[in-house]
Order: C-alpha cells, then structure tokens, then sequence
C-alpha cells in the first residue's frame, strides 16, 4: 500500500476513473441491449468492443507507460 501512496498520480487516478465510470456504462449497455432482441449481433459486438476493450486496453498500455516512464526517472537520479 505505501508504493501506491507514494506513486500516486492524479492523471493516473482520473483516467482510472474515467474507466471505472466507462466499464458501468458498458454495463448498463450491454443490459439494455441484451433485452432487446431486434439489434443484430454485429450491433452487440461492437457496443462491447467499444465500451468494454477498448478502456481497458487503453488503461493497460497508459500504466505500461506510466510505470516505465517512473522506471527511468529512478534509473536517471
């Protein structure tokens, strides 16, 4: 918990954020379209790569990127 306290970043923090409010939306999405059976299937496939893949891909190469760039600040002092 203490290298989390101490590596905290705001940018970091608001994007998380901005995923977490993103995935409930998907969530709510996938529902609505899951009880209507008029979409297709190719309509439900991409809602679920947008909302659901896509944020969470995006976080994973954001902390890829955010702790490797922390990485050579260490490395530099």
């Amino acid at each position: 918990m203490e290298i989390v306290l101490n590596d905290f970043s705001f940018s970091l923090f608001g994007w998380q954020f901005f995923v977490l409010f993103s995935l409930i939306i998907a969530i709510w999405a996938a529902v609505l379209l899951a009880k209507d059976q008029k979409e297709p299937l190719s309509t439900k496939i991409l809602v679920f790569v947008s909302f659901f893949i896509i944020p969470l891909l995006s976080s994973v190469f954001y902390i890829m990127h955010y702790y490797s760039k922390r990485k050579n600040i260490h490395v530099a002092k």
